[in-house]
């Protein structure tokens, strides 16, 4: 089933041929490409030139010889088409595959969530707080979190690694800017008043602001150098 919407790009209003044309013809264009997307035939309206005074509601024999004297539209066996509508609207747009991609996604992140629960359960209690110091020295998540609490005061440990946190950090390292630069951005944190808590509103730099997608990006950029940061987004 295709998308109920369509691409319409910004160049449309540099386009010579498009300003050359009258307004209505402009509006049967702009009606073309919604057939052309109702029946989804890479370009094909599905409208035969005969009856297309009673698909447009209203008379665009004119309009259509002028759409196709500027070449926006071509009449094909008899039928109104769009040409290269099946480059302009990219097969990758479709909304399942979309939602396949972020389910996909999604699994990663349970699956990763899931193997670390079952593993601590099986070792038992008595081998829980074993796996625990193991995992904060080891584990891509547990280096995060003693780089993080070495860091001086005022900047607050995490005393414990939640769910969402961790979903949240296991995120963060799929991505390889944040990936190859987050020790560097913790080790500017102590340089910064400004994640110190030297701004108006007192506020301190903590674990879950660092998590968030553009904070390792925005700490290397300088956004909080020097008490230069007005707001933390």
């Amino acid at each position: 089933m295709g998308l109920p919407w369509f691409r319409l790009y910004h160049e449309l209003q540099d386009d010579p041929k498009i300003g050359r044309l009258s307004d209505a013809a402009f509006r049967t264009f702009i009606l073309a490409l919604c057939m052309a997307c109702k029946v989804q035939k890479n370009g094909d309206t599905d409208v035969q030139e005969e009856m297309a005074d009673w698909a447009f509601r209203r008379p665009v024999a004119a309009h259509i010889k002028e759409l196709t004297a500027c070449g926006v539209v071509t009449v094909r066996s008899g039928k109104i088409f769009i040409p290269k509508w099946e480059e302009r609207q990219r097969p990758s747009d479709s909304g399942a595959e979309r939602m396949k991609r972020y389910r996909e996604r999604q699994r990663d992140v349970t699956r990763d969530v899931t193997r670390d629960s079952e593993t601590s359960h099986r070792d038992g209690i008595e081998g829980e707080e074993k796996e625990k110091r193991s995992t904060e020295t080891t584990s891509p998540c547990g280096v995060v979190v003693s780089v993080w609490n070495a860091l001086p005061e005022p900047i607050k440990k995490i005393r414990a690694l939640s769910s969402g946190r961790k979903t949240k950090l296991l995120a963060r390292l799929r991505e390889k800017e944040w990936r190859d630069h987050w020790r560097e951005a913790i080790e500017k944190i102590p340089g910064s008043p400004f994640l110190c808590g030297k701004n108006d509103r007192h506020w301190i730099a903590d674990f879950d602001f660092f998590v968030k997608p553009d904070s390792v990006t925005r700490i290397l950029e300088g956004r909080y150098s020097n008490g230069a940061a007005k707001k933390v987004w």
